[in-house]
Parts: structure tokens; sequence; C-alpha cells
């Protein structure tokens, strides 16, 4: 086997690793797992927004070049106004108290990492909660089932796939407040899939292989 053949076996390597990670998303519920896997973080905290121990309401609010809407109105809500938004984190921000409640981040270009802490208020039950990205993933997620708690939920892409929105929404319609706390977005510092790596090695080593079994042949010549 020539050295050609051996470099298009090493190139066949890479390409094939490449595909192998195409629109693979890594999904988190642990914040700090999340955070290790992205660089240049931005963190929305909602603090400083809303009157101390009351509300403020917004038909949309950027923030930090992302913005949050809603099929309804949504409110930065400051945890004194009420003991139900006492997450231990400050000031969150609160869909509207509909059927049809859902909450959209529209996020700015160049981000591939999104992530946030969310509950669903009111509700002494886990409830399942509909989370779909622009790029057309979805998923559903428990809330976390019991008052004064947050869940949460971060996606990565492993391809440099774009994220440019997030919706949250309820499964089946229900009657209690989305509820989010410290947005998080990036870009994504995850390295290559596992599954990437390994035949782009596999395909090198069997290139390396062939080249020394050939060598050793010349030198028996």
């Amino acid at each position: 086997m020539n050295r050609w053949l051996i470099s298009q076996l090493v190139l066949f390597g890479i390409v094939s690793g490449a595909s192998f990670a195409q629109g693979a998303i890594n999904i988190y519920s642990d914040r700090s797992s999340f955070e290790s896997a992205v660089v240049d973080l931005h963190v929305i905290d909602f603090e400083g927004i809303a009157p101390a121990g009351g509300t403020a309401f917004f038909n949309e609010l950027t923030i930090d070049g992302t913005t949050f809407s809603s099929s309804s109105s949504i409110s930065v809500v400051e945890p004194l106004h009420d003991p139900v938004y006492e997450f231990g984190t400050g000031a969150v921000l609160v869909g509207s108290y509909t059927q049809e409640i859902n909450l959209l981040a529209s996020l700015p270009r160049g981000v591939t990492a999104v992530g946030a802490d969310f509950s669903d208020t009111y509700s002494p039950i886990a409830k399942p909660v509909y989370i779909e990205l622009s790029t057309g993933d979805s998923f559903t997620f428990d809330s976390p089932g019991y008052f004064n708690e947050l869940a949460f939920f971060g996606v990565v892409t492993t391809a440099g796939e774009e994220i440019t929105s997030l919706l949250y929404a309820p499964v089946n319609g229900h009657d209690h407040a989305m509820v989010i706390d410290n947005f998080s977005y990036g870009k994504s510092g995850v390295v290559p899939e596992p599954a990437s790596v390994a035949v782009w090695s596999i395909l090198c080593l069997i290139g390396i292989g062939v080249f020394r079994r050939r060598k050793r042949s010349e030198s028996q010549v």
C-alpha cells in the first residue's frame, strides 16, 4: 500500500470524524457541567429591573442581546413581592398565567450553547415542560415538582450549529407560570465526540501500521 493510499485513509478518518459530530447536541441537567463546556459565557440574572419587592411588566424584554417574549405579557419579579418566587437566586423572569403560557428567548448571532434555571410555579407535582431549539431539536424536561426549587436545562451543539432561539412551553397546557433565571449562553468549548475521535484514531493507526509493515518488508529485501 503506497503513501498516497495511507494519506487517503488518514483524510477519510478526519472527514468521518467530522460527520459523526454534525448536528450533535450535548444535554445538561447540571449547571456546573454546562458551564465547564462553554466559553464566552454570558449570564442574565434579571437583577435591577423590577423595583425592590415589586414587579415590572413587559411585552418583550431585551437584555445583553437576548430578547424574551411570551404568548402574553412577561414580568420580572423580585422575591419579596411573593414568597412563591423565593428561589434563593434573586429576581426571576416569569411567563403569563394562561393556558398557553410559553416563553421565547431569541438569541444573538453566534450562540452554540444555551441554558437556564427553570421552574413551574404553584405546582406541587412535577410537570413536563417542552423545550424547542431553533435547530428543530426538541426535548421534554420535568419541572422540579415542589415549591421554591429550580431545575436546570442546557444544550451545547458540538459541531458549531448556531442556536438562534429557545422556546419553553407546557405540555398539554396548564395554568401555572413558567419561571426562568440565570439565563446563560455562549459558545461550545466541547471537544469532538468520543465516536469521532475513536474513528479518526483507528483509521490513523491502520495507516501507520500499513506504513510500518511496508518499511519492514523493504528492509528485508
